[in-house]
């Protein structure tokens, strides 16, 4: 295995290779984990797809486009700590192959997930523990996340001022929203159009968000 000195991972480590293979797993560990940021990490790489689940330790900054438009990504995630990640903007929008679990990350520090799986048509894992406090936006969050149908209706979500798109045309997805907190939300234009919701939550939707006294 290479190795890499310092052991901190740059922006752009990986994008557009296409024909990058195997297993990178054993590049971190517990006792030397990998440092840095994660951005542009895999992007655009549309043809191969490598174990990149080695200890990854999100130093400060966003996971922006990490995996965006890597079509054949589809290894496991959960050794990576983000916990210091400040946004997940379009990290796995269009990664159409992938569906891992991911429901371990620690998401709490972060105030964007924007686009994050948009146009990801396999992703359907249950990430209703994440901790979403701290979010401002989740516009396009799920956009055209096509399989996706998973109960975060219990997200404590005080900090959202945008909803735009968010589940647009997330074919599937029929979920109880009525107790998000939404009273600083100033959009929401787009939020559910195309989706699979019912008439009981949406009916449940409207009821619960009317009694909080949002404009949205």
């Amino acid at each position: 295995l290479p190795n890499f000195g310092s052991k901190v991972l740059r922006t752009s480590a990986f994008e557009n290779c296409d024909s990058l293979s195997g297993n990178l797993s054993g590049w971190g560990t517990v006792l030397s984990p990998i440092t840095g940021f994660g951005s542009l990490f895999y992007k655009d790489a549309a043809s191969s797809n490598p174990n990149f689940n080695f200890v990854f330790q999100v130093t400060a900054g966003p996971l922006t486009q990490t995996f965006n438009n890597s079509t054949d990504f589809n290894n496991p995630l959960d050794n990576w700590d983000v916990s210091n990640a400040s946004g997940f903007t379009a990290t796995f929008s269009s990664a159409t192959s992938f569906n891992q679990d991911i429901s371990g990350w620690d998401t709490g520090n972060s105030g964007a997930f924007n686009s994050m799986f948009s146009g990801a048509s396999s992703f359907n894992q249950n990430i209703s523990s994440w901790n979403v406090a701290n979010a401002t936006t989740f516009s396009q969050m799920f956009q055209g996340a096509t399989l996706f149908n998973q109960p975060v209706g219990a997200w404590t979500t005080t900090s959202l001022t945008n909803l735009f798109s968010t589940f647009k045309n997330a074919a599937a997805f029929d979920q109880d929203l009525a107790n998000w907190d939404v009273s600083g939300v100033t959009t929401a234009v787009d939020m559910l159009t195309g989706s699979n919701i019912s008439a009981a939550n949406w009916d449940a939707l409207l009821i619960g968000w009317a009694a909080q006294g949002t404009g949205a």
